[in-house]
C-alpha cells in the first residue's frame, strides 16, 4: 500500500510552477523538437501524456497551442486526420533564438539534502567536479535572497544548463526538483551514496546513478560524467 504524507504533498503543491500561455507553447515546441530524430521527421502527439508535459490543463488547451504553432509556421500538421506533425526550419530558428536568450548556460543546479553531514560532500565532491568542467555550481541554500524559497528554486532550475541530483537521505524535495528539471528537458545527473542505493525511489531506479563511497570517488566519477553528458 502506498502512503502519502499530506504535509509533504501540501509542500510540493505549493511549489508547482505556474506557466503562462507563451511558455507552455515554447514547451510544446521543445517537446516536438526533442522527439525529432532528424530535420523533417514526423512526430506524433500523444494527448493523454503530453498534456502534462507542457503543463496544459486539458487536451483542448494542448490543441490550441498546436494550432497556434501551425498558424505561425513553426510546425506543420502532416495528415489532416492524424495527430502527426513536423517542425519547420522557422521553428528550429525560433528555438535557437529562445535558447540563446536564456543566458550563457553555465549554471548547474545542485539538488541534494542540506544536512550538515553532507556539506563536505558538496564542497569537496560535487562542486569541484562541476567547476572542473567550466560550469558554475548553484545550491539554493548558499544564495542570499529575499524571494520565496519555492519561487527561487523554480527560477534557478529554469536558467540552469543541467542538474546534479544527489538523492542520499531520500529527501522528497530533491526528487521533485529533479522531476521538474526533467520535465523541462534539462539533463539530470543522478548520484547516491552506496549505503543508500537500496532506498532509491522505484520511479527513478531506471536511471543510471553515480554510486559513491567517499568525496574523492564522487568527484572523479562526476567530473568524468559531466564531461561526457555535457560534451565539454
Amino acid at each position: 500500500m502506498i502512503c502519502i504524507d499530506q504535509k509533504k504533498l501540501d509542500e510540493l503543491l505549493l511549489i508547482l510552477p505556474s506557466y503562462d500561455f507563451h511558455t507552455k507553447r515554447i514547451l510544446l515546441l521543445e517537446l516536438i523538437f526533442k522527439r525529432t530524430g532528424y530535420p523533417g521527421a514526423i512526430v506524433e502527439i500523444n494527448f493523454a501524456g503530453d498534456v502534462a508535459l507542457v503543463w496544459a490543463s486539458k487536451s483542448d488547451e494542448l490543441k490550441y497551442y498546436l494550432a497556434s504553432l501551425v498558424e505561425d509556421g513553426f510546425i506543420t500538421k502532416v495528415f489532416e486526420h492524424a495527430d502527426k506533425y513536423k517542425i519547420n526550419f522557422s521553428g528550429l530558428e525560433y528555438l535557437k533564438k529562445y535558447q540563446s536568450s536564456k543566458g550563457d548556460g553555465k549554471q548547474c543546479f545542485v539538488a541534494m539534502s542540506f544536512s550538515p553531514g553532507l556539506l563536505s560532500v558538496y564542497e569537496n565532491g560535487i562542486k569541484p567536479a562541476i567547476e572542473d568542467n567550466g560550469f558554475i555550481s548553484y545550491r539554493v541554500d548558499a544564495d542570499q535572497h529575499v524571494d520565496r524559497i519555492d519561487a527561487k528554486i523554480v527560477s534557478e532550475i529554469k536558467k540552469s544548463k543541467f542538474m546534479v541530483a544527489d538523492v542520499t537521505e531520500q529527501k522528497s524535495g530533491v526528487y521533485y526538483e529533479a522531476g521538474f528539471a526533467h520535465g523541462l528537458g534539462i539533463p539530470v545527473i543522478w548520484c547516491v551514496r552506496d549505503d543508500d542505493l537500496k532506498n532509491v525511489h522505484f520511479d527513478t531506479r531506471q536511471y543510471n546513478h553515480i554510486v559513491w563511497k567517499n568525496e574523492d570517488e564522487l568527484r572523479e566519477k562526476l567530473t568524468d560524467l559531466i564531461n561526457v553528458v555535457m560534451d565539454v
